[in-house]
């Protein structure tokens, strides 16, 4: 029924635009001969006449005509600006992660392998292309070292909003930087050795290397590079405490690893307890 009256409403209409286009080719014929007719007027001004009764014209039928279709026209238009409004969205997407694709290629700004970080997100990146980036996450919080299991993927078009952060830049070494707080009360300069101490021998096998492609990179930006020997400082932290503050050069994917043994190795020694086997004995002894 409704597909009835669309066709009636559509034949009444195109008959009406044919009646309406029939007699607006009538008055402009007439319109047009009657000025070419007028003798008062010179040829200048019957020119000049003309041109303005054809634009008066050709928008009498343009208004007639919306007048004619005009629920039909509306709805047209609502359904192509509609169109045009997705379309216009999906596109300027597509232009963004592409020009924040271009952007990283010609900065150099990451590559496969490398580990990043980038607004809340941070990981290694394991798979490129013209739309998207995806990560291997690292966490559970954006300090941590440790892989979460989880791939993160994010469009390329938040490289032209967000900074990057690549902790791969130079190839894979980078700067890590663990805290370990204390009271006042303790030995602090026989933390700081033992931190210096302990460093200084894990980090003893990849130092030469190091040292290498800092001074390579300092080559290519024509400036200096921090040293790469293991460093500790000391912040105020509160009336009751500070922090040890051990910075070491680090290959990215021993990270973790060597944070935990340096650590380990820290606490062993700074705060020595009793072996296990004499606490365990001691415990069983009491009960028993």
């Amino acid at each position: 029924m409704m597909d009835k009256w669309i066709d009636i409403i559509f034949t009444a209409n195109f008959v009406a635009t044919l009646a309406y286009f029939g007699i607006w080719l009538a008055v402009r014929y007439g319109a047009l001969k009657w000025i070419e007719r007028v003798n008062l007027w010179k040829k200048e001004e019957k020119a000049r006449a003309k041109s303005i009764a054809k634009g008066f014209l050709l928008g009498a039928l343009f208004l007639g005509a919306l007048f004619i279709w005009g629920e039909a026209t509306s709805r047209l238009l609502v359904s192509l600006f509609v169109f045009l409004s997705a379309t216009g969205f999906a596109v300027k997407e597509l232009l963004a992660c592409i020009s924040g694709s271009m952007m990283r290629v010609r900065g150099k700004t990451y590559a496969l392998g490398d580990r990043i970080a980038i607004g809340n997100l941070k990981g290694d990146v394991v798979e490129l292309n013209l739309i998207s980036t995806t990560l291997l996450e690292l966490g559970p919080d954006k300090g941590s070292q440790q892989h979460s299991g989880r791939r993160i993927t994010f469009s390329n078009s938040r490289l032209l909003q967000e900074a990057v952060i690549n902790e791969s830049l130079l190839d894979n070494f980078s700067f890590h930087t663990m805290a370990v707080p204390l009271q006042r009360t303790e030995n602090w300069k026989l933390a700081k050795q033992l931190l210096m101490d302990i460093a200084q021998e894990h980090c003893a096998s990849f130092l030469d290397a190091a040292r290498r492609r800092f001074s390579e990179f300092e080559k290519t930006i024509s400036s200096n590079m921090p040293d790469v020997e293991p460093r500790v400082w000391i912040e105020m932290d509160t009336a009751e405490t500070f922090i040890l503050y051990l910075r070491i050069v680090v290959p990215i994917s021993m990270r973790g690893r060597l944070e935990q043994t340096v650590l380990d190795e820290f606490l062993e020694k700074f705060y020595p307890i009793r072996p296990l086997e004499e606490l365990l004995g001691k415990t069983i002894s009491h009960k028993l």
